[in-house]
């Protein structure tokens, strides 16, 4: 059975075999596997202390939206104006 595929009880059970050939792997992979789980961990414990606030802060959706009615309504007529203008220079 692949390493990455395991359940971490028998990552658990390989890392601690002696006589298993993938005991660094697996004791790599159940390190791997506990640091994302850390960062989770943290990343849950700041998103709860810091919640989104509507009122002060703008939410990437937003500014995402933001940036592409720009490119739609300034930049790309900026853009066709002076293809036009190179074309038709009269």
């Amino acid at each position: 059975m692949k390493v990455e595929k395991a359940t971490d009880e028998q990552l658990a059970q390989w890392a601690s075999d002696s006589n298993c050939k993938e005991q660094a792997r697996a004791a790599s992979e159940l390190r791997r596997r506990d640091d994302i789980a850390q960062e989770q961990l943290k990343r849950s414990q700041f998103v709860a202390a810091h919640p989104f606030d509507a009122r002060r802060e703008v939410s990437a959706d937003a500014q995402h939206v933001v940036k592409h009615l720009w490119i739609i309504f300034v930049l790309l007529p900026a853009l066709v104006w002076l293809l036009y203008k190179v074309a038709h220079p009269w």
